[in-house]
């Protein structure tokens, strides 16, 4: 029970804060991108993205 109980709070989670789509974004930007670097590419496009929830 327990196990369903944490499944069903990160789902929720999940949902709240939609994860999914910013990691699919995420992963779309990095592949059409193809960046040299792509740690520095992904701390970059989050950086972008944190900034723009704080306006």
């Amino acid at each position: 029970m327990e196990d369903e109980s944490f499944m069903s709070d990160v789902e929720d989670y999940v949902k709240q804060h939609n994860v999914h789509e910013i990691l699919r974004d995420c992963v779309v930007n990095l592949c059409l991108h193809r960046p040299s670097n792509p740690i520095a590419f992904l701390r970059e496009y989050f950086e972008k993205l944190e900034a723009s929830y704080n306006i």
